[in-house]
């Protein structure tokens, strides 16, 4: 079974750098498949970070620490819920 994944991804804030290693399987159409996929859905969880959530005290605290993200070409999930 063919797979791509995205591994070791870091931000450094600081310098404003990121790095990590994609895995293509060694297919072209499965690469650039799969890289569509998860920018769609990074485009969902960056939609649903700026509509549901402000610069507010009480917005800040309740922030979630992490957010777990399932896809696939039509649709995102983010925490469970379908966007």
């Amino acid at each position: 079974m063919a797979y791509t994944a995205i591994k070791n991804c870091k931000m450094d804030w600081e310098t404003e750098t990121h790095t990590f290693t994609f895995v293509s399987c060694g297919d072209r159409i499965s690469a650039l498949d799969s890289l569509g996929d998860i920018k769609g859905s990074l485009e969902a969880l960056y939609d649903k970070i700026r509509e549901g959530y402000d610069h507010s005290e009480e917005s800040e605290a309740n922030f979630p620490r992490e957010f777990k993200v399932r896809g696939a070409c039509c649709f995102t999930t983010i925490n469970g819920e379908r966007v």
